[in-house]
Parts: C-alpha cells; structure tokens; sequence
C-alpha cells in the first residue's frame, strides 16, 4: 500500500480550510487561492494530496528564556 493518494479537490472543504487559516474575509485573500474555488477544479488539475505517514515522532522543541 503507498503512503498517499491524489484526490479530486473539494470546493467547499477548501473554503473551509482557506477561512480557518485565512480568515472569513475572501476579499482580503491572495487571488492565488481565490482561483482554487472559483475555477474548475478538472481544468486546471486541482487535487488534494493525502499522505499518511509510516510512523511519526514527536519532540518538545520548547525553550525557557
């Protein structure tokens, strides 16, 4: 089995994720990531990429001043 898998993109879970990151002004977004929901995914080749890691690590990277 690999470790990802391309999928078709999803308009409305891709405004979800762009508003939570970007918040819910699309106005104010970069037009780079206003074009990923107003074209159409097909055409221009949009996909989601999932990756599911073999295994994964943590490390407390934090630091007292």
């Amino acid at each position: 089995m690999r470790s990802w898998q391309l999928l078709p993109f999803d308009v409305p879970r891709g405004r979800r994720k762009l508003r939570r990151y970007l918040g819910e002004d699309e106005a104010g977004w970069d037009a780079r990531f206003r074009s990923y929901l107003g074209d159409d995914p097909a055409t221009k080749g949009t996909v989601w990429l999932r990756v599911q890691p073999a295994s994964m690590r943590a490390a407390d990277l934090s630091f007292r001043v």
